[in-house]
């Protein structure tokens, strides 16, 4: 992803034709993001990484914990800011007919409103799943009352999860759909669309088990 993003601005700035956009912006935002996400879990595992669990200290615990949150609050921001990107991308494309096109942008901007909203009401309620906020990585001195039900704490990591696959699959099928009115041929056409349906597989499959475990 970085060496796509960069090489994406490299071929803006470098051609003086072209200048760098709000989309490519966005692209470097999403990157920016992910790596930030990576960052804070690697961090949050490394406090726990190689000791058994008996050996591992409060505080280790606490602090795995907090970065574990972080990466979690940054993770739906991320995945906010790489559907604004390739739905920013998607009203660029010229494949569609001139009758299509309409049409196709109001849709687009419809799941961008529809992204934003439900981003920002499971961010708040990831953010506000305990009062005061230490207590979401450290429950001492937290008594009953102050944190969401574990039920509804799982709920709504389901609930975030199932809206988020679904608009990903339609990203995907909106995708396939601009590709196959590209000037390509057939080859490429069906290449690229067993690309776009493999990453979805392969990024949402491993969360079944997940949820299923709690």
């Amino acid at each position: 992803m970085i060496a796509v993003v960069v090489a994406r601005l490299f071929i803006r700035t470098s051609d003086g034709r072209r200048s760098i956009r709000l989309v490519d912006w966005t692209h470097l935002l999403a990157c920016l993001f992910s790596i930030a996400v990576s960052v804070t879990a690697v961090i949050g595992v490394w406090y726990c990484f190689g000791h058994r669990e008996l050996d591992i200290s409060v505080s280790d615990t606490i602090n795995g914990l907090k970065y574990y949150w972080i990466s979690r609050i940054l993770y739906i921001v991320a995945t906010w800011v790489v559907k604004i990107a390739v739905l920013a991308t998607l009203l660029l494309a010229n494949s569609p007919p001139q009758q299509v096109r309409k049409f196709l942008g109001a849709l687009l901007y419809g799941v961008m409103v529809f992204t934003t909203v439900y981003t920002a009401l499971f961010w708040v309620g990831a953010m506000t799943e305990c009062r005061p906020t230490r207590g979401i990585y450290d429950k001492r001195g937290i008594r009953d009352g102050q944190c969401f039900p574990r039920n509804v704490v799982r709920g709504m990591a389901i609930g975030y999860a199932i809206v988020n696959a679904a608009t990903d699959l339609f990203l995907v099928l909106l995708s396939i759909f601009v590709v196959y009115g590209m000037r390509r041929s057939m080859r490429e056409k069906v290449a690229l669309g067993v690309v776009f349906v493999l990453a979805f597989v392969l990024v949402h499959l491993h969360k079944i088990p997940n949820h299923k475990d709690g």
